[in-house]
């Protein structure tokens, strides 16, 4: 009887052990992905700052903390067993939207900055499903989560596509709400 009892007990013990180590697992990618977002929003702050006001030391600045986010990227989320599925196609995203800006700072010279702007997309075009689970208030990522049964990588790199799209904006304290036209 006591032999049992500390069978059961050893192997409660080593499903709890099982269990904190994926609680730790977890609290690391949500590390990863906010230095991820704190870079991004950075980045996209200093791209603004530089359409409205170029100089060669806000240009540096932007190079450096590409550099940053692509090495964040490569090295930290590569790693993580949560997001290393996710890492390709948020690297993918993160090139074209440095793209774009390489793509303005040509234009910018010639013509105005909103000639270098995506056209709105029309709309008649199929509302996305994860356009649809963000409703029309703020909402947050876990929100988002618990409505889609989408990873919090998976979605993140939806919505940065969405952003970049202008069909989303990022809002303070991790909310994202949907754009509309008009």
């Amino acid at each position: 009887m006591v032999l049992i009892l500390a069978v059961l007990i050893w192997n409660g013990a080593k499903v709890l052990g099982s269990a904190w180590d994926d609680v730790r697992q977890v609290r690391e990618s949500d590390k990863i992905l906010a230095v991820l977002e704190s870079q991004t929003s950075r980045l996209q702050n200093l791209i603004t700052r530089y359409s409205n006001q170029p100089s060669p030391e806000l240009f540096a600045e932007i190079l450096l903390l590409r550099e940053a986010v692509l090495g964040t990227l490569t090295t930290r989320a590569s790693t993580d067993p949560m997001l290393s599925g996710s890492v390709e196609r948020l690297e993918q995203v993160t090139d074209r939207f440095l793209n774009g800006f390489g793509e303005l700072r040509g234009v910018q010279a010639d013509r105005p900055v909103q000639a270098a702007l995506p056209p709105a997309e029309p709309e008649s075009a199929p509302v996305d499903a994860l356009l649809q689970a963000l409703g029309h208030d703020p909402v947050t990522l876990d929100a988002l989560m618990a409505r889609t049964g989408a990873s919090a990588a998976e979605l993140t790199v939806r919505l940065l596509e969405l952003e970049l799209q202008g069909s989303v904006a990022r809002l303070p304290g991790g909310l994202y709400q949907r754009r509309f036209a008009g």
